[in-house]
């Protein structure tokens, strides 16, 4: 992994690379102290390390790497082209696609993250959403204040720094960074770079008025 990720100029050339190291890592090598609940599902080139946990009716479709004392709880669905790390977790009924988690990172319950690298310790809440395609599905570009970058991707998610932690219900756009050690509270949208060791959080306005119905509920006996 060190010198798979040495090797890149820019991090989003581990989602264009990491299908090499994929290829010599998934060869069907499954730990056996690994335990399977009798309804999970795993097709294709899958690797998994000792320790792990797959819980029922989660499905695995290869080439997937799985390293040592990860937990896939029940439903989740782990697509081609996903790297966990050691200690990684994933929550029930979430999907993982074509993208690299690196050592305790986890994503919790019913969220989608494709094409996109967590890093160690990064945690992604439950219902996060991970957009990863344009709308107009042209190649993925990033901008910065003094230069556009052509990623040569068509899916292209995000990417979390080490320690940082994404709240609930959050939907990122494509190409969105986030940097190390930063908090983002819940039920935002974000896009962009969000610099390292910050703390986002959404402002809003919550106004309680008279229930101007209130009388035909009444009326109705409700």
């Amino acid at each position: 992994m060190k010198e798979w990720v040495t090797a890149c100029n820019y991090v989003w050339e581990l989602i264009q690379k990491h299908e090499v190291l994929l290829k010599r890592l998934t060869d069907g090598q499954i730990a056996q102290d690994v335990q399977i609940h009798e309804t999970a599902t795993i097709t294709g080139n899958v690797r998994i390390g000792s320790g792990t946990t797959i819980q029922s009716h989660v499905r695995i479709e290869g080439p997937v790497y799985i390293g040592e004392n990860c937990r896939i709880d029940h439903a989740a669905s782990i697509r081609p082209g996903t790297y966990l790390s050691n200690n990684s977790a994933i929550g029930h009924g979430t999907e993982i696609k074509n993208s690299v988690l690196f050592p305790f990172a986890k994503v919790s319950s019913l969220s989608f993250v494709g094409d996109s690298i967590l890093g160690t310790h990064a945690r992604v809440a439950s219902g996060v959403m991970v957009s990863n395609r344009r709308f107009d599905q042209e190649e993925i570009v990033v901008k910065t204040p003094d230069q556009i970058y052509s990623t040569g991707l068509k899916h292209f998610g995000c990417v979390v720094g080490d320690h940082s932690r994404l709240g609930v219900n959050i939907v990122t756009n494509p190409a969105t960074f986030i940097g190390a050690h930063t908090f983002v509270s819940g039920l935002l949208n974000l896009r962009g770079f969000i610099p390292a060791d910050s703390f986002i959080e959404l402002e809003q306005k919550t106004v309680i008025l008279k229930n101007r119905y209130i009388a035909k509920l009444k009326s109705h006996g409700q």
